[in-house]
């Protein structure tokens, strides 16, 4: 999914709890995908932080963290949000938050609860690919009855030639995706 995180986390959280971002203190939006229960601070929350700008993630579940500032320079409150990004693209603000007014010891605050929900949407998303397999094999098995084409062994190939040659980034996958959308609209359409 092509999304604009940073921006669309920001606008929820506007939102929902009526805290805006302040452009004079610093933001951040990290998509975790793991947490070190070991660490006691920030670096509890593994994953990659998400720039402004669009950004491209795979269609299932992600555990979204996010921070802002609010106040006065002198007097300011540091945010910490947790978010559900669904495999549908739908951003969803969870009841996981702390501050800083609460004192020290924000991540501590949290830790627990965020790994129990990445826990969880480490199992959705093992249901998901399952199911996105069956759907798959469904698909292929019906392309091989009415076709005669066996739809997998041709993603299958298609795939290797793009190893091969070396191309497994986001773009190419797009392309790998188009081509493969396209050998499909000709069977259907050949009829």
């Amino acid at each position: 999914m092509i999304i604009n995180l940073y921006h669309d986390v920001f606008t929820k959280i506007a939102e929902q709890k009526g805290i805006k971002k302040d452009n004079r203190f610093k933001a951040w939006v990290k998509v975790i995908t793991h947490v070190n229960t070991s660490k006691a601070n920030g670096f509890a929350f593994e994953g990659k932080f998400v720039n402004e700008g669009t950004v491209e993630l795979p269609d299932r579940y992600h555990l979204i963290l996010a921070s802002c500032t609010t106040g006065s320079r002198k007097y300011r409150t540091q945010h910490y949000f947790v978010l559900v990004l669904n495999s549908d693209g739908h951003l969803e603000l969870t009841d996981i938050y702390t501050n800083t007014e609460s004192g020290a010891g924000w991540a501590l605050r949290i830790r627990e609860q965020v790994a129990g929900l990445l826990n969880e949407l480490t199992e959705r998303n093992r249901q998901l690919v399952q199911e996105r397999k069956e759907e798959a094999r469904r698909a292929s098995s019906e392309l091989l009855e009415k076709y005669g084409v066996d739809f997998a062994s041709m993603i299958l190939k298609l795939y290797e030639a793009h190893v091969r040659n070396g191309t497994t980034d986001s773009e190419s996958a797009q392309e790998l995706r188009d081509i493969i959308m396209r050998a499909l609209e000709a069977l259907v359409f050949s009829e």
